[in-house]
Order: structure tokens, then C-alpha cells, then sequence
């Protein structure tokens, strides 16, 4: 069965056939006279058109009177209703089923609107699911974890719990700091910057303005860790540059990082490991990931921009399954393991691999042979290394489709703890500890 997915994030809405992308839609509306533009054409008028412009309609789905209406809409969930139907027409001819990651915030009013909607439009939508908890699900984590996502209006912090399963504990906003704000602040800074240095205000023709904060996202991303960066506009006056420096714009985000990090401080478990996982959304905030990592206790993991979709596909037998209603997942199955919280100690540090009852020594470095039958002897040609760091074990994968941890395929490299299982080929062993008395 070929399933739709729709991630919704106000700043772009994910919709993805089965694992593949086909679309990245903003959540814009703007309406001019009788013609309403929504998504990326939405988006690229806000500033020509600003008499009747919505971006909030996402993070305020309700059926409350707009205090401006039209033949068009007349609240939120009208905005939301046409948006859903512009994007289902995308994929409407490719797949059974759909399924709709939403945001931790999304309360049972929100979810009861959008499947009504959904309704409407008679779509197969068979469940909601937590999107923050796909990504956790999906990543290798440490069991306490924080996932931080960016919006056009708010930022979240969501606590999550992993073993088995991934569940979500609790959502966090920030509100009035997301990545509109974002962009509005570095605006108007590259504006300061262009009437200082020519006298011009990009802020006072309605296409220079548009054209500004078109260019700002992809030129925010390109930054880098460069300390300084040239930003150009075409102007009356022809085309005109102005100089921005990264510190001036980190300066310019210091007390929504602040707000932030503040945050995370009250909302971390003190004594543990805490995986902080952060969106693809966040990472070209400049300085913001230095300012992460002063964070004690922390360790901070950078998300693949499709990790939500990839998870839901790998999860669509239980996620698409028809019966019972829709659905709604705050808790999925662990489709990635979870790291120590601590480091061990060498008595518990997995010291030899169990083969039929024979105990073969590791060492620091173990180079797996695909060849087990005998046992898991040296190989100049391994599938997999085995080595000690630090008291850890690590296992390095070089053949995949060789090798198992725990009855699942190993496609990357991970930590092994005392008692898990290895499966080479069809032979299996087990990791044990030499027990020490002293």
C-alpha cells in the first residue's frame, strides 16, 4: 500500500508519497480581489499584497470569526481547509492512505477540526502522530531527550522518553520567537545597514521589501561559519550592497537564544544524559548551536530534514492499519536504540563475545570475519569491528547485509551493552563481561 504523508510545520508543509518528498508548502495565505494565493505563491506576495495577508492560520486552527473576512474565508480552519486541499491534490492519485504528523501542541480541538477537514474532502486519513516523537523514535538517542523544534510563530521543547517505545512527556512553547520574528529582526538590521551605508530603505518600496525577505532564508543558511557576508538588492539606483557581520547578527537573536536556553536549563533531568535533538529548521541560526553546546550534561544531535517522513514509512503497517477511528500516536515504537546515560565501568563493559559456550576476548580492536562457523575469529576482511573507547563498546559496520544486533539488521554503527546479541550470518553470539572478585 503507497501511503501519503503530510508533516505539518507552519514553516513548511511537508507532503511525501511513501518515503519521497514532493512538496515543501509555507503556510501563507494571500488574497487579492477575487484570486487567493497560498503556499510559496502566498509567501513570495506577502509584502506586494499586505492588505489581506494570514501566516498564522496553522498555529490557530479554530472556527473563531477572522476580524477580516471574505467570499474566501471567514476564520482559520477555512484557511487550513483550502490549504489541506491544495496539497492532497498532489497526491491524491498515488496513494490509499494518509497519514498527518502534527505538532505536540495540537490539542484534541485542533486534531477534531483538521479530521474533520480531512472528512470534507473525503481523504483516508487513518491517524495522527506526534512528529517530534517520529524524529526521537528514529534517532539514536540517549533515553532522556529533548527535541526542539523552530515554527513561524513559536519554538517547542518537547521531553521524550525512549525504550521500547518513544513516548512524549511534555511540550514547551515559545511563543512570539519564531522564525518570523527571526526574519523580521534580521530585516530590519540589513535595512539599518543599507540607509547608513546608501541612504536607501529597502522598507519603502513594497517589491524591495518582498525581495528582502526572499533573500534572507537562503542567505541565513549559506553563512557558514564566515564572519562576514555581503547582502545585495536592486534598487532605483541600481544594484546595492552592504556588509553583515555574523557577530552583528548574533547579537541581533542573543535574547531569543537566551529565552531558549533558559528554557531547556529548567526542563533537563540534572545527573543524566539528555540527547538535545535539533531540527533541520534550527541549524542555519548562527551561533545558535555554539550557544547549545554550553549546555552541561548535553549532547546535541542534528536531524535529517525527512527524518519524520522516513519514520512514519518505516512505522506505516502500524500507523496506516484501517479499523477503530482515526488514530492518534503520541508514543511509537523505538526504531533506534538508546545510548547509556553514563559511562560504565569496566565491569560492565562487555569484555568477550559467547560462542556455543566458548568465550572469545576482545581486546580494543575485533575485526568481526564474515565466516562464523567456527567462531568469531579475526578477519583481515571484516563485516564489523569491535572496539573499546573510553569503556564503551563500539561496533563499526562495514557489511550490513551481513550482520544483525539484537535480531535487527545493523545499517550503522552503535554502542553494544552486556547481553546484547549479535547475529553473523547465521551464527550468534552474545556479549558478556568478565566478572572480576576482587
Amino acid at each position: 500500500m503507497d501511503i501519503g504523508i503530510i508533516n505539518i510545520n507552519d514553516l513548511g508543509v511537508q507532503v511525501a508519497v511513501n518515503d519521497q518528498l514532493i512538496c515543501n508548502s509555507p503556510g501563507y495565505a494571500v488574497i487579492d480581489d477575487d484570486r487567493i494565493f497560498l503556499g510559496d505563491e502566498g509567501r513570495s506576495r506577502c509584502k506586494i499584497l499586505p492588505k489581506w495577508t494570514n501566516n498564522h492560520f496553522w498555529n490557530e486552527i479554530n472556527a473563531n470569526k477572522l476580524l477580516q473576512t471574505n467570499s474566501f474565508v471567514r476564520n482559520n480552519a477555512d484557511l487550513v481547509y483550502l490549504h489541506i486541499k491544495q496539497l492532497w491534490a498532489l497526491i491524491e492519485k498515488e496513494v490509499q492512505a494518509l497519514i498527518i504528523a502534527v505538532p505536540g501542541s495540537f490539542d484534541e480541538e485542533k486534531l477534531g477540526l483538521l479530521a474533520g477537514i480531512c472528512e470534507e474532502h473525503q481523504i483516508p486519513l487513518r491517524s495522527f502522530v506526534d512528529s517530534s516523537v517520529l524524529e526521537a523514535s528514529f534517532t539514536e538517542t540517549h533515553e532522556n531527550i529533548l527535541h526542539l523544534e523552530l515554527y513561524l510563530h513559536s519554538i517547542a521543547l518537547t521531553k521524550i522518553s525512549k525504550g521500547r517505545t518513544t513516548v512524549r512527556n511534555d511540550t514547551k512553547e515559545i511563543s512570539d520567537y519564531g522564525f518570523s520574528k527571526l526574519v523580521g529582526n534580521w530585516a530590519n538590521l540589513i535595512s539599518d545597514q543599507f540607509i547608513h551605508n546608501h541612504r536607501y530603505d529597502p522598507f519603502h518600496n513594497a517589491q524591495t521589501e518582498q525581495d528582502l525577505f526572499d533573500k534572507i532564508p537562503e542567505w541565513m543558511s549559506s553563512f557558514g561559519e564566515e564572519s562576514i557576508k555581503t547582502f545585495g538588492l536592486k534598487s532605483s539606483n541600481g544594484y546595492q550592497e552592504v556588509s553583515i557581520s555574523r557577530e552583528a547578527l548574533i547579537k541581533n537573536c542573543a535574547s531569543i537564544y537566551q529565552q531558549i536556553i533558559e528554557t531547556i536549563n529548567v526542563t533537563i533531568t540534572s545527573g543524566e544524559k539528555t540527547s538535545l535533538l535539533l531540527s533541520s529548521r534550527l541549524k542555519g541560526l548562527p551561533g545558535f548551536k555554539s550557544a547549545l553546546e554550553l549546555l552541561k550534561e548535553i549532547e546535541i544531535v542534528d536531524l535529517s530534514n525527512l527524518s519524520a517522513i522516513t519514520s512514519i514509512f518505516e512505522l506505516k503497517e502500524e500507523l496506516a492499519k484501517e479499523g477503530g477511528g482515526i488514530k492518534y500516536f503520541d508514543r511509537v515504537v523505538s526504531l533506534k536504540k538508546t545510548k547509556r546515560s553514563s559511562l560504565p565501568s569496566h565491569s560492565q563493559t562487555p569484555s568477550h563475545l559467547l560462542w556455543k559456550h566458548r568465550a572469545f576476548p576482545i581486546h580494543t580492536n575485533f575485526n568481526i570475519d564474515a565466516d562464523s562457523m567456527n567462531g568469531p575469529y579475526q578477519s583481515e576482511d571484516p563485516v564489523a569491528r569491535l572496539s573499546i573507547s573510553e569503556s564503551n563498546l563500539n561496533l563499526e559496520i562495514f557489511k550490513p547485509d551481513f550482520i544483525q544486533v539484537n535480531g535487527l539488521p545493523a545499517t550503522e554503527d552503535c554502542l553494544l551493552s552486556t547481553g546484547d546479541h549479535l547475529t553473523i550470518r547465521a551464527e550468534q553470539m552474545v556479549l558478556i563481561s568478565e566478572i572480576n572478585n576482587g
